[in-house]
């Protein structure tokens, strides 16, 4: 299984761009809004989740502490779902999860999933902070301008990444 670990907020989530019904923004959509403000990004997301047969894993602090718990104290992914698809993903592009919520860095999270997820072979992080990425994980990120979001510039990177990935190291100290 191959997946993109997709932050939201400056890469598919920009300060302008144009929402799925065409309409202009010139401000950040939030969780409350229900979708997402950049749909070439989405566009270029289903895109690439087609051509390189790709799940996405929903990686982003703020959307995600913003939505409810469940029983078992687990964010509810229905919402995340509701969100990408209402903003323009294909039907045909499968969510495959999220990150666990810690108290970890994102870079802890992405780790942790890899951990518990080992029929991932191949993998891209999606993102517009680098600091928030260890070096280790660096080879496997497309940055992204927070501004201008997923463009085809990073669409073509992330293509180039995909056909030279590196091997996954799996070792993870924090995880017994």
């Amino acid at each position: 299984m191959n997946v993109i670990f997709l932050d939201f907020d400056g890469v598919i989530n920009t300060s302008s761009g144009y929402d799925v019904d065409g309409s202009y923004r010139q401000d950040y959509n939030n969780p409350s809004d229900g979708k997402v403000n950049n749909y070439n990004a989405i566009k270029l997301l289903n895109k690439l989740c087609k051509e390189k047969k790709m799940a996405v894993v929903v990686d982003c602090k703020k959307w995600r502490n913003t939505q409810e718990k469940d029983e078992n104290g687990e964010y509810i992914l229905r919402s995340y779902k509701r969100i990408l698809y209402d903003s323009g993903l294909d039907d045909y592009t499968y969510i495959y999860g999220h990150t666990p919520a810690t108290d970890f860095n994102k870079d802890m999270e992405i780790k942790i999933y890899l951990e518990k997820h080992k029929e991932i072979e191949k993998f891209i992080i999606l993102e517009d902070n680098p600091s928030e990425i260890s070096r280790e994980l660096q080879n496997f990120m497309v940055i992204c301008n927070k501004d201008k979001g997923f463009t085809e510039r990073e669409y073509s990177y992330a293509l180039r990444l995909l056909n030279n990935q590196p091997s996954i190291n799996r070792g993870n100290p924090y995880i017994e």
